[in-house]
């Protein structure tokens, strides 16, 4: 009987303190947010972000293979 007290007392302790922290993490994190929105100036609803241009697609197929070496020799033979 004795060791279902203890796991009740433990169970009981560990959701308080899980409660705790989490009570102080949404404190921190309202705060800061609070803080960083008063630090940051207001933007203007006129104001628009510019327009970004738009990305080419990818080219369809294999991507384009490197040069050979019998390329690179027959170049070697048209230099001198």
């Amino acid at each position: 009987m004795e060791d279902v007290s203890l796991l009740k007392k433990t169970c009981i302790w560990t959701g308080a303190l899980l409660g705790v922290s989490v009570l102080w993490v949404a404190l921190v994190s309202l705060s800061s947010v609070l803080i960083v929105g008063r630090a940051l100036p207001e933007q203007s609803p006129a104001v628009t972000s510019p327009a970004t241009p738009a990305t080419k697609p990818a080219s369809e197929g294999p991507p384009s293979r490197p040069s050979t070496p019998e390329d690179a020799s027959s170049t070697k033979r048209r230099n001198g």
